[in-house]
């Protein structure tokens, strides 16, 4: 059995359509350019640290070596309890974090070792979707 609770036990603070409410549930908005201090260094990545925003989290891509001070960040994106953002530079533009360089670094050095490991077996390099195709018959 079911117990309800009666209307006039809640507040309404809001009315409008779902998607409003929630948009104005959260402090921040994808894309939105933002002063805070870095806080502390990311538990997770060396690269990155973490901002606060009245309790509400913010991970700051590529931020570790700015601890202790306040930077401009554009917001990646948003969830109820966390954020997630990248620095600026002095022109608002993105910088490239640590973590993007490395990852691409070693995509090519994966590339490279994987297109000699073919060369070695007598077949020419090609994409791994079409390598999947040619060995399904398509």
């Amino acid at each position: 059995m079911a117990i309800a609770l009666p209307l006039d036990t809640f507040h309404v603070v809001e009315t409008g359509k779902r998607e409003e409410i929630e948009e104005l549930a959260l402090p921040f908005q994808v894309g939105e350019e933002v002063l805070v201090s870095i806080e502390e260094p990311h538990m997770y990545n060396v690269d990155d640290a973490v901002a606060r925003v009245d309790s509400y989290i913010v991970s700051v891509a590529g931020a570790g070596p700015h601890v202790g001070e306040q930077r401009m960040v554009r917001i990646d994106s948003v969830g109820r309890s966390a954020a997630t953002a990248q620095l600026l530079d002095s022109d608002g533009q993105c910088r490239a974090t640590g973590r993007q360089w490395r990852w691409r670094r070693e995509a090519r050095i994966l590339s490279r070792q994987r297109a000699q490991a073919s060369r070695k077996q007598g077949r020419k390099a090609t994409h791994p979707r079409r390598r999947w195709q040619q060995e399904l018959g398509d």
